[in-house]
């Protein structure tokens, strides 16, 4: 009976490094095109020099022209039904409650970018409310949403079997996309874009998946991290990626 339980163990530590290295490999994968960007591969400056899955610079570009950006509110036309599909669960039953969580992350993704830029003396861009002369403007779409369950997360801990919750938040993980672009307000060209997917960091127990929206906002505060430190890059400094583990429980 030892021998059987003690198996049985193994093989679900087996299954959630498993399940853990392809929710990773998933989330590292570039986002599906959803047309918000243009992707110029072969054409200017693709660079691996900034923390996003996809990155374009203008070349040529002077950004020390610039010192002031207009972040402007986060696009969700491009979030369609099989993202509602995906995150529909025991907290989300209707399609309306879907919207409603979807027009507040925007609205939190949009406030958590300004604020970021308004704060830190190494800032090098300063959020202002309204495009002026001279500025540059952000615009960020976001194009995958996937919502978690936290009712079956908590559930997930009734099953007594170690390691069962780390097995199960492998496979339901919570998923963001987006694509942004950098324009210059006063030709309206785009300067730089960017691409990127991510998944909330995985735990071993993670407190922010009892609550539906904390942990895209943990997605959302690590990639608003990611775009201020590129905003604020010196010279060919490479921009490090968040890292896709801890074992911090919020």
């Amino acid at each position: 009976m030892k021998t059987t339980h003690a198996l049985l163990i193994s093989i679900l530590i087996l299954a959630s490094t498993t399940l853990s290295a392809c929710t990773v490999q998933r989330a590292l994968e570039p986002p599906e095109q959803k047309g918000f960007i243009p992707y110029k591969e072969g054409e200017g400056v693709v660079t691996a020099s900034y923390p996003f899955s996809y990155t374009w610079i203008m070349p040529g570009l002077q950004a020390q022209r610039y010192s002031k950006i207009y972040v402007a509110p986060v696009n969700v036309s491009l979030v369609g039904d099989r993202d509602w599909r995906r995150s529909r669960g025991t907290t989300m039953i209707v399609r309306t409650a879907f919207e409603k969580r979807l027009a507040d992350l925007a609205s939190y993704y949009q406030t958590t970018l300004i604020n970021a830029l308004q704060v830190g003396a190494d800032n090098r861009f300063l959020a202002i409310e309204q495009p002026q002369k001279g500025s540059l403007r952000l615009e960020i779409a976001l194009t995958e949403v996937v919502f978690g369950d936290p009712v079956a997360y908590a559930g997930s801990f009734a099953l007594p079997v170690p390691g069962s919750s780390f097995a199960f938040d492998t496979v339901a993980s919570p998923m963001l996309s987006c694509e942004g672009r950098v324009i210059d307000n006063d030709t309206g060209q785009i300067v730089a874009v960017f691409a990127d997917r991510k998944i909330p960091q995985i735990k071993p127990f993670d407190l922010n998946k009892f609550s539906t929206s904390s942990p895209l906002r943990e997605v959302i505060d690590r990639w608003t991290d990611e775009i201020v430190r590129s905003f604020n890059r010196e010279g060919d400094v490479k921009v490090a990626r968040s890292s896709a583990f801890s074992l911090v429980p919020w």
